[in-house]
């Protein structure tokens, strides 16, 4: 299973972005 989440900053403009998976190497395949 895998969770993505992402946010934007109301002063900046700017997004982050985070995954979180149970499968090892997950960021390798998402990124």
């Amino acid at each position: 299973m895998t969770f993505s989440i992402v946010a934007r900053c109301r002063r900046t403009g700017m997004f982050g972005v985070a995954v979180s998976s149970s499968s090892p190497a997950v960021a390798a395949r998402c990124a």
